[in-house]
């Protein structure tokens, strides 16, 4: 029989987690940062990102709000995300879109290639350098729930740059 979800109690249940995973960082000096770019007055993206920096604030987060102006360049917008990635305090950045259309929105997100972003996650943890597909996850979800998972004992499954599922 199929179960309904509560969201709003899975959401409260996952913000209690990562805020009790902040304070561990916390204990350690380490305070979480994300700076949220939000270029010109579209309504619903303006209430999208101010919801995003109160999360933020309720979780122990740091976060940011930068607004430049609707006049922004794509070497600009560029040049942003190339600061902000350098920024000591800034561990995540939240372009919201849409941007400009004088911007190169993929080239502002990303402020390099698909390729090169691909080889600087995942070159160190996962050699063979390709991502997981959903498929596999789903292969290795069933294999969890199989009866010759109950004799795996102390194994890790790396996927996708280091996350792994023991």
């Amino acid at each position: 029989m199929p179960k309904i979800l509560d969201g709003a109690a899975i959401a409260a249940a996952i913000k209690q987690e990562v805020a009790e995973e902040v304070k561990l960082l916390a204990a350690k000096g380490i305070r979480p940062g994300l700076a949220a770019v939000l270029v010109g007055h579209v309504p619903a993206s303006e209430i999208y990102v101010r919801n995003k920096v109160q999360t933020c604030a309720e979780l122990g987060l740091y976060s940011e709000l930068i607004t430049p102006p609707d006049t922004v360049t794509t070497e600009e917008m560029m040049a942003l995300v190339e600061t902000l990635n350098n920024r000591d305090d800034i561990d995540g950045v939240l372009i919201q879109l849409p941007l400009p259309k004088q911007v190169d929105a993929k080239a502002a997100e990303h402020g390099i290639s698909n390729e090169e972003a691909k080889k600087l996650l995942l070159g160190e943890k996962e050699p063979s350098m390709q991502f997981t597909t959903p498929e596999e996850l789903g292969e290795l979800a069933v294999f969890f729930c199989s009866p010759a998972a109950n004799n795996v004992r102390g194994v890790a499954w790396n996927m996708d740059g280091g996350w792994a599922a023991q």
